[in-house]
C-alpha cells in the first residue's frame, strides 16, 4: 500500500543553497520589543539546526542596517509566516549577478493570524520555536515536502489537501533524499500540535544539504 512506500526525503532549491555554513542573521526594528521571543528563536535554532548540521548563525543576532549583503533579515508581523527559499542570488542583465538577503516572516501574537497559538504562553512558546525552525529550514534553501512531484502515489491523503494550493516551489526544486511524512517541513503533519522537534529524516536531509554547501565551497576555492 502507500504507507510502504513512505521513505525519507528531503526537497530542496539546488540553486539556493548557500555558497557558506555561517550564516549571518540580523532583527529588523519590529523585533525590538520582543526580548524573551527572540530567545525562544535562538535557543530552538541553535538545537536542532546548528546541533545537527555544520551551519552556523552566530550567537548575537544584531539589528539590521541598510547593508543589503547576503544575510538572513527577520521580521516580526502579525501575519503568516514567510520565508525566502534559500540564498537569494539573482543572475540579470546587464548588470550580471546580485546577492540579495533572504528576508524572513516570523510572527511572535497570533492576532491576526494562528490564533490558536496565542495561548497559554507555553503553547505560544512552542509555536514560535517550531515556526522558527521550520522558516530557517526555508532559508537554507529546503522547501515543502508536500511539494514532492509523486506524492499523489506516495501519500494520497496529504495529495488531496493540497493538490490545488499555491506554494514555493523554489527556482530549481531537487529531492537531496526521498519522501518523508514525519517532517518539520511537511504541512500534512500537525507540527503545531506537538513540542518542536526533527524527525529522524529531516536531520539526514538537513546532513545532505550541508553537504552540498561543502561542495558548493569546493567549487567556489577551485
Amino acid at each position: 500500500n502507500a504507507g510502504d512506500k513512505l521513505r525519507p526525503f528531503f526537497m530542496v532549491d539546488i540553486r539556493g543553497i548557500w555558497p557558506k555554513h555561517n550564516i549571518e542573521v540580523c532583527w529588523e526594528p519590529d523585533a525590538h520589543s520582543y526580548t524573551l521571543e527572540k530567545v525562544w528563536v535562538q535557543s530552538a535554532v541553535k538545537a536542532l539546526i546548528e546541533a545537527n548540521s555544520a551551519y552556523r548563525f552566530g550567537d548575537n543576532w544584531d539589528d539590521c542596517d541598510a547593508d543589503e549583503r547576503a544575510r538572513i533579515r527577520v521580521q516580526i508581523q502579525d501575519a503568516t509566516p514567510m520565508t525566502d527559499v534559500g540564498y537569494q542570488q539573482v543572475t540579470g542583465m546587464p548588470i550580471g549577478v546580485t546577492i540579495k538577503p533572504t528576508t524572513m516572516i516570523l510572527n511572535f501574537a497570533f492576532s491576526n493570524w494562528g490564533n490558536l497559538c496565542a495561548s497559554p504562553e507555553e503553547y505560544r512558546q512552542q509555536c514560535i520555536s517550531t515556526i522558527a525552525v521550520h522558516e530557517f529550514f526555508h532559508a537554507l534553501g529546503a522547501i515543502h515536502e508536500q511539494l514532492y512531484p509523486n506524492l499523489a502515489t506516495l501519500d494520497p491523503k496529504c495529495w488531496a489537501i493540497y493538490e490545488n494550493v499555491a506554494d514555493q516551489h523554489g527556482k530549481s526544486p531537487t529531492p537531496l533524499t526521498a519522501y518523508d511524512p514525519d517532517s518539520i517541513m511537511n504541512y500534512c503533519r500537525n507540527i503545531y500540535k506537538e513540542p518542536t522537534r526533527l524527525s529522524a529524516l529531516d536531520r539526514v536531509g538537513l546532513h545532505a544539504l550541508s553537504m552540498q554547501t561543502n561542495e558548493k565551497m569546493n567549487n567556489v576555492s577551485n
